[in-house]
């Protein structure tokens, strides 16, 4: 009889394999296929009246009372049908959206004070810590492939902590540069902003000062010599004299009147500038050939002005014979319509736009 065999006491029995743990499912995960049933046949409005019913823990047959006011004829299967399926689906898409608004609300806290450069840096200084933690420990001395990446890393991380505080730095100038006083800008400079701002919307030149007289003196003008007439008028109605102002008198007194009353001068603009002309001479010719402001070359009064109607430029004068030196315009290369014709109707002219 054989001996039964003797068991170690250092023996220890195999423990039975534990399983893998199951991945963690989503938050909400509709089942493969679509519920099916008289429930889910019904619109949104009418299932999602069941699902708030049965949320709330209302008994099957409050439902049924309930939805036979919709004219729907259900029972107690239909409803335990839709109450294993389509409801389970109905619950886990709440709290897929209760999670989804909790994850907004908690990302716009964060949002509110977020300094993207600070954030940055943060992130920036915890890896260089966690790297300088692992090297002094010498966690990766025997693993010199990952030892050298983990080098690799560390730079990286100093040069982009070096452009975030070169960023930091310009931002700061730029700061205490917007924050120094600055004196505030005259009308005239205000002015040159705002024709400068309306240029570079439009295309086109402004004139760089007021056309003609200005509107507050002409006015106060005005103003004076209508008051002057009225005095003349009541002075001439009441005059206590009894015999009427000889002819001789009223001829004295009328030019006395008429020349205070002012002489609007129209002042001829630069086509190029728009700055004001000086008036022509009594023979009829210009004071200067040239523009005093911008140099360009001016025509004979009363000359042809146009522009290009696509940029907006100045068209070369017409030659002698009433034509365009070139058919396109020497600016933008575009074709241009023919000539005005001053001697013709206006409604028998192409309508060129002018300049601003």
């Amino acid at each position: 009889m054989n001996p039964e065999p003797q068991i170690p006491s250092t023996f220890q029995p195999l423990s039975p394999p534990q399983p893998a743990p199951e991945p963690a499912t989503p938050p909400f995960k509709p089942s493969g296929r679509k519920p099916t049933g008289k429930i889910a046949q019904l619109p949104r409005t009418q299932r999602d009246i069941i699902n708030k019913m049965l949320d709330d823990g209302d008994t099957y047959d409050a439902i049924q009372i309930e939805m036979a006011k919709h004219g729907l004829s259900l029972n107690g299967e239909n409803i335990s049908n839709w109450f294993q399926n389509g409801f389970q689906q109905y619950l886990q898409h709440q709290d897929y959206l209760a999670e989804m608004r909790l994850l907004r609300e908690n990302a716009s806290d964060l949002v509110q004070d977020y300094n993207v450069v600070q954030f940055h840096q943060a992130a920036n200084q915890l890896a260089v810590g966690r790297i300088f933690k692992a090297l002094n420990q010498q966690q990766l001395i025997d693993d010199p492939a990952n030892y050298i990446r983990t080098l690799n890393a560390l730079a990286r991380l100093s040069r982009a902590a070096l452009v975030l505080k070169q960023y930091e730095d310009e931002n700061s100038r730029a700061a205490a540069q917007t924050t120094k006083s600055e004196p505030a800008h005259d009308p005239e400079t205000q002015r040159r902003l705002m024709l400068a701002a309306f240029e570079g919307a439009t295309g086109v030149k402004a004139a760089p000062g007021p056309i003609g007289p200005d509107l507050n003196e002409f006015f106060a003008r005005s103003r004076r010599v209508d008051e002057a007439d009225s005095l003349a008028s009541s002075t001439v109605a009441h005059s206590a004299s009894p015999s009427p102002i000889p002819d001789t008198q009223e001829a004295t007194r009328s030019p006395s009147i008429e020349k205070q009353k002012p002489k609007i001068e129209y002042l001829e603009p630069c086509p190029e500038c728009f700055a004001p002309l000086p008036p022509p001479q009594p023979s009829g010719d210009r004071l200067h050939p040239h523009c005093q402001k911008c140099g360009a070359p001016l025509r004979s009064p009363g000359a042809l002005i146009e522009y290009c109607p696509h940029c907006r430029r100045l068209l070369p004068e017409l030659n002698p014979a009433g034509h365009r030196p070139t058919p396109d315009c020497p600016h933008c290369n575009q074709p241009l319509p023919p000539p005005i014709n001053l001697n013709a109707a206006p409604d028998q002219n192409p309508q060129l736009p002018h300049a601003a």
